[in-house]
C-alpha cells in the first residue's frame, strides 16, 4: 500500500474577529479549492451536533473511523476509509477578549493507491520499499516536531488547550501512519522473500518438464518412423527373382 498525500494546509491567525478569520479563509479558498468548508459566520457560530462512529461494530461502520464535531466556534470532520484514504478538516476560534482572538484551520486529504499489484519485478519492489521507508521517516520526524511544539506551548502556559490537544492528536495519527507504513514494508519484504524462494523451484520444474517433453517427443518420433517404415516395407510388392 502506498499512501500519497494529495493536499495539506494549516492556517493560524491572531488578533482578529471570527468574521475576519472566516473572510481570510475564504480568500485562501480561492487559491486552494480543496478547502471544503463554506466559512459562513452564522453556521460557524451555530449550535450543532457531534458524532463518533469509531466505537460502532466494524460491520455497522460506513468507514473505518469517522468523527464529527459541530459546536459553536469548533468544527471538525475526520473520516478514515477502510482502504486507508482519509480526510480531516478542523476550524476553531478562541476569544482572547470580548471581540478578538485567534483562529486555527487545518485540513488534509490523503489518497491511497495499491501499488503492490504492480510490483512484478525486484526493482519495482525495491523502489516501493525505499519510498515507504522515506515516508515513514518523514512521518516520524513530523510527529516529533509537532510534539515538541505542543510541549513548548504547554511549558509557556499557552491558554489555547484545544490547540495543544489538536497537535498531540495529529502527532499520534502521524506515528500510527508511520507504524502502518513500516508494517507494509515488512509484508512486502516477506512476500518478496517467498517469491525469490519459489522461483528456483519453479525454474527447476520447468526445466525438468521441458527435458521430459523433449525425450518423450524423440522416442515418439523414433517409434513412429520405425512403425511407418515397417508398414511401408510390408506393403511394398517384391520383385520376383530372375
Amino acid at each position: 500500500m502506498k499512501t500519497t498525500k494529495t493536499f495539506e494546509i494549516e492556517i493560524m491567525r491572531h488578533n482578529i474577529t471570527p468574521a475576519q478569520f472566516l473572510a481570510y479563509l475564504r480568500t485562501m479558498q480561492k487559491k486552494h479549492p480543496e478547502m471544503g468548508n463554506d466559512f459562513d459566520l452564522s453556521t460557524f457560530t451555530a449550535e450543532g451536533w457531534s458524532a463518533n462512529y469509531s466505537s460502532a461494530l466494524p460491520t455497522e461502520r460506513p468507514c473505518e473511523c469517522e468523527r464529527i464535531t459541530d459546536k459553536p466556534y469548533e468544527k471538525q470532520t475526520y473520516i478514515r476509509n477502510f482502504d486507508g484514504s482519509a480526510y480531516n478538516e478542523i476550524i476553531e476560534f478562541d476569544f482572547d477578549d470580548e471581540k478578538t482572538g485567534h483562529g486555527y484551520y487545518y485540513t488534509v486529504q490523503i489518497d491511497v493507491a495499491d501499488e503492490d499489484q504492480e510490483a512484478n519485478t525486484a526493482e519495482n519492489v525495491a523502489a516501493i520499499i525505499r519510498r515507504r521507508e522515506a515516508t515513514a521517516t518523514q512521518q516520524e520526524a513530523k510527529a516529533a516536531k509537532i510534539e515538541a511544539e505542543a510541549d513548548e506551548a504547554e511549558r509557556k502556559g499557552y491558554t489555547a488547550e484545544w490547540w495543544i490537544e489538536a497537535r498531540r492528536v495529529e502527532a499520534a495519527n502521524l506515528r500510527r501512519e508511520a507504524a502502518d507504513t513500516r508494517e507494509a514494508i515488512d509484508k512486502t519484504n516477506e512476500a518478496q522473500k517467498q517469491t525469490e524462494a519459489t522461483e528456483p523451484t519453479q525454474k527447476a520444474q520447468e526445466a525438468t518438464q521441458d527435458g521430459d517433453n523433449t525425450e518423450d517427443s524423440t522416442k515418439d518420433t523414433t517409434n513412429d518412423e520405425a512403425t511407418q517404415n515397417a508398414t511401408q516395407g510390408a506393403g511394398t510388392p517384391r520383385t520376383p527373382a530372375a
